[in-house]
């Protein structure tokens, strides 16, 4: 059995001092989000 451990940071969100928690991502930090999710997505292997 192989296991296979992947270590993410988290995406880019914008800095708001108190509101920690509750702070959504940036633009980059979605398209960030989105490639982690779907690490092959718009690539094409032959």
């Amino acid at each position: 059995m192989k296991t296979i451990i992947y270590m993410v940071r988290h995406a880019e969100s914008p800095y708001t001092e108190g509101n920690e928690r509750t702070r959504g991502l940036t633009p980059k930090g979605k398209m960030n989000a989105e490639t982690v999710q779907h690490p092959n997505a718009g690539h094409y292997t032959s």
